[in-house]
């Protein structure tokens, strides 16, 4: 996911075309916030999670169509 200097992975490039389209809308006011989860073995991770905090595995909401999975946002 993240990748070497030389060939960054799909994490790096999307954040860098992230701050590309906000730096071509200059006019435009943005807020970002970012979620980090990691998925293995079958369970997801909240990997914003303070170390205080116990890690439990994340559960997968489903309303209609639309998929929630309640993770920290900074």
């Amino acid at each position: 996911m993240m990748g070497p200097r030389d060939n960054p992975g799909v994490n790096v490039r999307s954040i860098k075309e992230l701050f590309n389209i906000m730096k071509e809308k200059d006019k435009t006011d943005f807020e970002m916030k970012v979620s980090m989860v990691e998925v293995y073995n079958e369970s997801i991770y909240d990997l914003l999670k303070s170390p205080n905090e116990v890690q439990e595995k994340l559960q997968i909401h489903k309303k209609g169509k639309e998929l929630h999975v309640p993770v920290t946002y900074k």
